[in-house]
């Protein structure tokens, strides 16, 4: 559900229809976000099907809709949802991993990346990534090594950057025709890396997949020394779930990088809180490790936050707080 769209900004702030109070407001998303987790109580199994994807495509339509941010608040705040919302958020993930299992095998099958619904979304979402990158990183022609930890069964971001990246047309492109990047995909799945490098096999030259990498790890037990030589690392939005563990493992993360190495963290605003957990970048445990230049709130389609910056300078101790 990593979903993007071509309506992007980061001043624009979206109020609710006049007329209607907040109070008014909070009560009818409230009711909404309880029948459709109602919805999904009663589901047979969370495998892609048309009462499936009717469920989580309202779910998903009620959370991206412009709604006031007081109104967001005070409904994500709210006991009736604060008391649902680690069930909502572990169905949701559960949800997607069907759905990116059963597409994976569809497009090893067909070999048409075009053939899942949500193509367009996720080369949106990362044109935005890559534009954020861009105004933190003005020379991406550097990028060589890039991970992306939580990489899934379906590694459709790993794919569109390596196809921006790596072509000689396009905002993002290799214009000299020299770069050669190259994508190191990581999950604690073992069955997602199986499934992703089974298709990224298949794929082959057309889609730049066999620049292509898979590791089954753990992101907070990764290899010594794994990341070092790499230039940009992704966490996905579902690579910890809450503030706390995402500290955890963005600081075991950065432990493993080089000073100034650019790192990328999906988060979400708002409503969207309902489908991942937010990550609050200005916090003292994320000061102390990531120096962060820019954080993107999307508006329309777009469902995760991009957080951009880079890895601080370790100490003997730890990670210190000195400035990149």
């Amino acid at each position: 559900m990593e979903i993007s769209s071509d309506l992007t900004s980061t001043s624009i702030e979206v109020g609710v229809e006049e007329g209607f109070g907040v109070r008014g407001d909070v009560e009818e998303v409230v009711g909404k976000l309880k029948g459709i987790y109602g919805r999904m109580q009663v589901l047979e199994d969370l495998k892609p099907s048309p009462q499936v994807n009717g469920v989580f495509g309202d779910l998903v339509g009620l959370c991206i809709e412009p709604i006031e941010e007081d109104v967001s608040n005070v409904v994500m705040s709210d006991q009736r949802i604060a008391g649902i919302l680690p069930s909502l958020r572990s169905t949701c993930s559960a949800a997607e991993y069907e759905l990116e299992s059963y597409w994976a095998k569809t497009i090893a099958t067909k070999q048409i990346l075009a053939t899942f619904p949500y193509n367009q979304n996720y080369i949106d979402l990362t044109r935005l990534e890559l534009s954020s990158l861009l105004a933190i990183h003005p020379n991406l022609s550097d990028i060589r090594q890039i991970a992306f930890i939580g990489s899934g069964p379906l590694p459709l971001t790993s794919l569109q950057l390596l196809k921006e990246l790596n072509s000689e047309a396009g905002p993002f492109s290799n214009r000299g025709g020299k770069r050669n990047v190259e994508i190191l995909n990581v999950d604690f799945s073992e069955t997602a890396i199986e499934i992703s490098s089974s298709l990224c096999a298949r794929l082959g030259l057309e889609h730049h997949a066999r620049d292509m990498k898979f590791l089954h790890a753990d992101a907070t037990n990764l290899p010594k020394g794994l990341l070092k030589d790499y230039d940009v690392v992704f966490l996905a939005a579902l690579v910890g779930n809450g503030q706390e563990e995402k500290e955890a493992v963005l600081r075991k993360v950065v432990g493993e990088l080089r000073e100034g190495t650019l790192v990328v963290v999906r988060s979400v605003r708002g409503l969207r809180g309902v489908l991942y957990p937010e990550f609050d970048v200005t916090t003292k445990g994320v000061g102390e490790v990531l120096s962060v230049g820019a954080v993107v709130h999307p508006y329309g389609d777009v469902v995760n936050s991009v957080v951009v910056g880079r890895a601080r300078k370790r100490n003997a101790v730890g990670v210190g707080r000195e400035e990149v």
